[in-house]
């Protein structure tokens, strides 16, 4: 029964990353983050396949330059990564993965073929925090071309926020905590800034990824993507994009299962106890002479 106990709880924690993630717990950039809780509705992604992103917003590349969007969008498509640069968790995931994935392209390079928009949705991060991450990302892509065609922006809230309306992406900023909640997406734009396709996880297949660059090089629109979540406990992370053990769900079942293990084992030591007790013998002494 210890065993059965046991198992309750590492199902309490292993459902306790399905939480919604904030920022940093410390000064240091990436150094960590807490977890906080936000309203599902407010957190999230409408997918706004056909719309354009607003062409003259300015912002802070990574060197200090200042920049405006529609130079990035010329005749290449562009892959956008809205993230906060001093995250350690599913931003890094998405970064690393991203830049794994695009490693992988054989004969396609950003700056070559397609363009890479890395831009921090924290508007008190600056160009520092911005070339540190790219430094790490860059070194992980390690391909020809990829300071020209792979930029990371920062800039004002009054920026950052049509931007991130255009797209569709639904996140919290508090700027009293400086908590930021988000979840998980990568948007492929054509050459024009149309939004052709959203990639709502932090893992990304090569050839779609190839395939929907390729698409939205020539102007095309992809479809939307679908929740395909199938347990009941088990839902759409709106953070990873993956699916994932919902808290509160997840925490209900563990609750009820630990109190089922525990009256079976009450259950059970109590008939053992008496089904011991009424054998003759058991528990006295052998007084015969």
């Amino acid at each position: 029964m210890r065993r059965v106990a046991l198992f309750a709880l590492a199902l309490v924690a292993c459902a306790a990353p399905a939480q919604f993630y904030g920022p940093k717990s410390m000064q240091d950039p990436g150094s960590g983050r807490r977890a906080v809780l936000a309203p599902q509705s407010q957190i999230g992604i409408d997918q706004k396949l056909n719309d354009y992103v607003p062409m003259d917003l300015r912002f802070t590349d990574s060197d200090g330059s200042k920049v405006v969007l529609r130079q990035f969008f010329k005749d290449k498509p562009v892959v956008l990564l809205p993230v906060f640069y001093e995250c350690a968790g599913v931003c890094t995931l998405e970064l690393n993965n991203m830049a794994m994935a695009l490693g992988d392209f054989k004969k396609d390079f950003a700056g070559q073929d397609f363009i890479v928009l890395t831009f921090s949705i924290k508007p008190t991060e600056g160009p520092e925090f911005a070339q540190l991450r790219k430094d790490v990302i860059l070194d992980i892509y390690n391909k020809r071309g990829a300071e020209e065609g792979w930029h990371f922006l920062t800039g004002s809230y009054d920026q950052i926020k049509p931007l991130t309306d255009s797209i569709g992406f639904r996140y919290e900023y508090d700027k009293e905590t400086g908590n930021v909640v988000h979840p998980a997406a990568a948007i492929v734009l054509t050459p024009q800034g149309q939004v052709s396709k959203y990639f709502l996880e932090t893992e990304y297949p090569v050839g779609e990824l190839l395939a929907s660059i390729k698409e939205a090089s020539k102007g095309r629109i992809g479809v939307k993507v679908q929740d395909d979540s199938i347990w009941n406990c088990i839902e759409l992370d709106p953070i990873t994009g993956h699916r994932s053990l919902n808290i509160m769900k997840a925490l209900t079942l563990a609750g009820l299962f630990t109190l089922v293990a525990l009256t079976v084992a009450v259950v059970y030591m109590t008939v053992k106890y008496k089904t011991k007790a009424l054998k003759p013998g058991d528990d006295t002494e052998d007084h015969s002479a």
